[in-house]
């Protein structure tokens, strides 16, 4: 079995697993070659262990290259998306037509979803004034640490709690964090997993094109 300790650059993630935390951010498999450090240069799994390829494979991630693999060929058709929010709102597919959405599933205790937060949050506020919608979705194991968390970090995207991961396993997300873009048509346009250097840049701009795309699109109608 191929074990994974390539440069991460660009890329930390953490998969879920039941009931066990996230290892701590300078915690180091003891199966690691000298000098590696999760989130900077080996894959770490929350158990503490270094992931294989076949894991990776599994939470959509190219174990050669890194990059995302979508569960599609994009673009492909978004499932519907209906919810209530921790705060009771309840959005409709409806509510979402013709806007760009990004749909952020994260959890509190995946450390790379935590430090990815105020870039997200920073996107959302940069597209305030446009069609655009940053959604949240907390794999949490409960609900009292997300709100606890949400009430000393501030953030403006509704936030859902997936507890029982219907909406992970209806959107075929199996890592954290895990973005999904929306164009105004409903279609999955981009599927990325992780976080890391480079990555709030990439997914701004790949958020600005999309929203570019409708903008002119809107002024041709005009």
């Amino acid at each position: 079995m191929k074990r994974i300790y390539a440069p991460l650059a660009a890329f930390c993630l953490a998969l879920w697993a039941p009931g066990v935390p996230a290892a701590p951010p300078d915690a180091v498999p003891s199966d690691a070659p000298p000098g590696a450090r999760p989130g900077v240069s080996s894959v770490a799994h929350p158990q503490g262990r270094v992931v294989s390829s076949e894991e990776l494979r599994k939470m959509g991630i190219d174990p050669d290259t890194f990059e995302s693999i979508p569960p599609h060929k994009l673009p492909y058709p978004a499932p519907a998306l209906s919810f209530s929010t921790l705060d009771g709102k309840k959005i409709a597919p409806k509510d979402l037509a013709g806007k760009v959405v990004l749909l952020d599933f994260w959890a509190t205790w995946c450390a790379p979803c935590v430090k990815a937060l105020p870039e997200i949050e920073a996107i959302a506020k940069r597209h305030a004034d446009r069609p655009f919608e940053v959604i949240s979705i907390s794999a949490d194991l409960s609900e009292e640490p997300l709100r606890a968390f949400l009430a000393e970090h501030s953030s403006t995207a509704p936030q859902i709690w997936d507890a029982k991961r219907e909406l992970s396993e209806r959107f075929e997300v199996h890592g954290y964090p895990t973005y999904l873009l929306i164009d105004p048509e409903g279609r999955v346009v981009l599927f990325k997993n992780g976080w890391g250097t480079g990555f709030g840049a990439s997914l701004g701009h790949a958020i600005k094109a999309e929203l570019d795309k409708l903008a002119a699109a809107s002024r041709r109608k005009s």
